[in-house]
């Protein structure tokens, strides 16, 4: 076998207690003890809910009835231009922002742990394309609008035990509402959670009832100042990749038949 390398870097941000981590593309993550808000309540505008007891979940935020075995139909559609622009908020007093927010639903046990793997949002002029798979969703040609892992491939490992719990807004990525141009139409969320599997001791797969990703309405402010700056750590992974070699006859008749091109150039 002939053997080659790939280096893969992945940037990790880890949130073992409350905290903020900026520089995510452009965007601001942070997690808080106290809930952002319920999400029971009208001011949560749920858009895509996973809810599966597999290890990795997946899914697209739309309101057609074709989704992922992991999205709860139910629960889960597009999101109206007015209704994203309706949840804009400051970030420390300053600037716009749309505020993604991620009700968590891990046990508190020491099972708490799970991974954000993918995060993007897209934009489209219809409200219901077809999402079986992510494959199916593209076919679409759905506009890319921003991406968590555009800058890099990076990943949120989030100790939920540390948050506020189920039920209520404990995770939040706030991204500048400069990315969110088109002024009709409706835009989607695709999101992947639990990836990362186990690393050292700890089990970021999924294990909980079900997570839920929104917007939260009302909010005029979000205040970071107070939280402990979240850290990158950058982990460069070398991937082996393998390549068959031909069988030995195939080599050989190779050869003769460059033996034979030669010899009639001559």
């Amino acid at each position: 076998m002939l053997v080659g390398s790939v280096a893969a870097t992945t940037t990790y941000f880890t949130f073992d207690s409350p905290g903020v981590a900026s520089g995510v593309n452009g965007a601001t993550v942070f997690t808080l003890a106290s809930p952002f808000s319920s999400t029971g309540t009208g001011n949560f505008g749920g858009y895509l809910t996973l809810q599966s007891n597999l290890p990795t979940l997946s899914g697209v935020s739309t309101s057609s009835n074709s989704v992922m075995p992991t999205v709860s139909n139910a629960k889960t559609s597009s999101i109206s231009y007015a209704n994203l622009i309706g949840s804009t908020t400051a970030l420390n007093g300053a600037g716009s922002f749309i505020p993604f927010t991620l009700d968590l639903n891990e046990p508190n046990t020491t099972d708490s742990f799970l991974s954000i793997d993918t995060f993007r949002v897209y934009h489209a002029s219809t409200a219901s394309l077809s999402a079986t798979s992510l494959s199916d969703f593209l076919s679409n040609s759905p506009t890319l609008v921003w991406d968590m892992d555009g800058a890099g491939d990076v990943s949120l490992l989030v100790d939920e035990d540390t948050s506020a719990g189920s039920g209520q807004g404990n995770m939040m990525i706030a991204v500048a509402r400069s990315y969110f141009t088109q002024t009709n139409g409706f835009y989607y969320i695709y999101a992947e959670v639990g990836a990362e599997g186990v690393i050292d001791t700890r089990d970021y797969g999924n294990k909980g009832g079900f997570e839920e990703i929104g917007l939260i309405t009302g909010l005029t402010n979000l205040n970071t100042s107070s939280l402990r700056t979240v850290a990158p750590q950058n982990l460069t992974q070398v991937v082996q990749t393998f390549q068959g070699v031909p069988e030995p006859s195939a080599i050989l008749s190779v050869v003769l038949a460059g033996l034979m091109g030669l010899r009639r150039r001559r």
